[in-house]
């Protein structure tokens, strides 16, 4: 699991003095726990959204979700274990709290008891997990060595975006 893929997608931080990851809601000033969902909850899930998306419209999103719950669901093939945190949600005079399930591909918000499905979305910045990888793969291939892994501003080729002056030519 690539931790840098939910702080830079979701903004999920990994805190030093307390072990794990958490959200920082900015609404309550608060920090929630993120946690891998549980395996018992999969199946539950994939039917709240079956009946969610039966009065939508069909779209691309759905069926990549569906592909996602049964690569997980048929645990013989490797992929992203989703994630779920808590979210406060102001609505008019009060805050709802909801739950955030991350998926590799896809989100979905559902209500705080997991009850009920609110919305299916594309990631965050519309990057999927295998996406990100890609590019975080090149970007480490475009680097040159004074600038990676540790930028070295003494050297006077690095200017530029990236630090490096080829990076125009990217």
């Amino acid at each position: 699991m690539d931790i840098s893929y939910l702080k830079d997608v979701y903004h999920i931080s990994l805190l030093s003095d307390d072990p794990g990851l958490f959200y920082f809601d900015k609404l309550s000033d608060n920090l929630y726990p993120v946690e891998t969902l549980s395996s018992d909850y999969y199946k539950p899930i994939l039917h709240l959204c079956q009946s969610f998306i039966q009065n939508e419209p069909s779209r691309k999103l759905y069926t990549r979700m569906t592909e996602n719950f049964n690569n997980i669901i048929d645990s013989t093939t490797t992929c992203f274990i989703p994630f779920r945190h808590f979210m406060p949600r102001k609505k008019g005079n009060h805050i709802n709290t909801r739950t955030r399930i991350i998926f590799s591909n896809f989100q979905i918000i559902m209500d705080y008891n997991m009850s009920k499905v609110l919305h299916i979305y594309y990631p965050n910045e519309h990057i999927s997990f295998n996406k990100y990888k890609k590019n975080k793969k090149n970007m480490k291939k475009n680097k040159c060595p004074g600038c990676f892994p540790i930028f070295q501003p003494n050297q006077l080729a690095h200017v530029g975006l990236y630090g490096c002056l080829g990076d125009e030519l990217i």
